[in-house]
C-alpha cells in the first residue's frame, strides 16, 4: 500500500484543507467502495467503515474535498488576489526602473517602454480583481 495519493504524502490520512471541517470523498483500496466521510478538523468521524482512516490511511485513496459554490468562489478570489498582487509588484519594479532611468541623459527615451509595461501591469491587476465569481 502507498500513501502517495494523499494531498501531503508526508501526512497520510490528513485531507486537503485540514484546518477546516468538511466532507471528503475517499475510496477503499480493497472492495472498490467509495465513501463520503467527514473530517472534523482533527480526525475522520463519519461511520464505522472509515474509522480505519485515523489509524491506517494507507488502505484508503483520497479523491478530494467536497466544496460548496461559496468555498470555490473564495478559493478563486484568493488566487486572483495573489495574481493581482504579483502584477502590482511587477508594475512597482517598472516604476523604480523609470525613476532610475529618468536621472540619466537618455533616460526619458529609455523610460518610455518601462512606463508602458508599468501601465499594463497595473491594468492586468485591475482586470484580474474584476473577474468576479466562477461561472
Amino acid at each position: 500500500m502507498t500513501t502517495q495519493n494523499w494531498p501531503a504524502p508526508k501526512r497520510p490520512g490528513v485531507p486537503m484543507f485540514p484546518e477546516r471541517d468538511g466532507w471528503h470523498v475517499i475510496d477503499a483500496r480493497s472492495g472498490g467502495i467509495t465513501v463520503l466521510t467527514y473530517w472534523n478538523g482533527k480526525e475522520w468521524s463519519a461511520g464505522d467503515c472509515v474509522r480505519g482512516l485515523n489509524s491506517s490511511p494507507e488502505w484508503w485513496r483520497y479523491n478530494g474535498a467536497v466544496l460548496s459554490a461559496t468555498q470555490i468562489n473564495e478559493i478563486l478570489a484568493a488566487e486572483r488576489e495573489r495574481c493581482a498582487r504579483l502584477c502590482n509588484d511587477i508594475g512597482a519594479q517598472a516604476s523604480l526602473r523609470i525613476s532610475e532611468l529618468s536621472n540619466r541623459t537618455l533616460g526619458a527615451l529609455l523610460a518610455q517602454p518601462e512606463k508602458g509595461r508599468m501601465d499594463a501591469d497595473y491594468e492586468c491587476a485591475a482586470n484580474i480583481r474584476n473577474l468576479g465569481a466562477a461561472p
